[in-house]
């Protein structure tokens, strides 16, 4: 299990996890603003089929709200 950078071995020495920044966990270990928002997501996207045209409530609203953001000039 690891916090912020850091990740401990199931003796509890602590090691800074050095790879992870550089190919996995940027953001760090543990990081409570991330599960929470998350979690508050999984909540709304039961499941998401990546495999056919379908969307989903937040990806509908964003795509509304945004819709001129990503248009050619």
């Amino acid at each position: 299990m690891g916090r912020a950078r850091w990740s401990s071995t199931l003796k509890g020495k602590d090691y800074v996890d050095g790879m992870a920044n550089l190919w996995l966990c940027q953001v760090g270990h543990g990081r409570a603003e991330i599960i929470d928002a998350v979690t508050t997501q999984m909540r709304q996207i039961e499941a998401y089929n990546t495999f056919a045209p379908f969307t989903n409530g937040p990806a509908a609203r964003v795509a509304k709200d945004d819709r001129g953001a990503l248009a050619p000039p």
